[in-house]
């Protein structure tokens, strides 16, 4: 019996024991981005206008200095109960790519 007892006793400190610790405020930190540069907002940002998509959605085009690089955003905003904000859906075009895109936009025929 004694034997028994101390392999059960074993078991249980090894599930106790995890393979890789990693404390609750470096969780925090690296979930959260605690400790990340933000960009800073320059000056350059500025709205051109807003396309409304749907009831929730609109596509905002603006210029940009992004990591130094001019260009123009064209991106979804999102407004609904849970967020509101920029989404993942969209583009960026650089400044010197602008007017090969605008010709291009220029060609559509609707």
């Amino acid at each position: 019996m004694d034997r028994l007892e101390r392999m059960k006793q074993e078991e249980t400190v090894k599930k106790k024991k995890p393979a890789f610790h990693v404390p609750e405020e470096k969780r925090l930190q690296y979930y959260s981005g605690w400790g990340k540069k933000k960009r800073e907002v320059d000056a350059m940002d500025e709205e051109i206008g807003r396309v409304k998509k749907s009831d929730t959605t609109d596509v905002v085009i603006k210029v940009d200095d992004y990591g130094g690089q001019k260009g123009v955003t064209i991106r979804e905003f999102l407004t609904s109960e849970k967020y509101t904000g920029f989404t993942k859906q969209g583009t960026r075009i650089p400044a010197e790519k602008w007017e090969e895109f605008k010709s291009l936009i220029n060609k559509v025929k609707l």
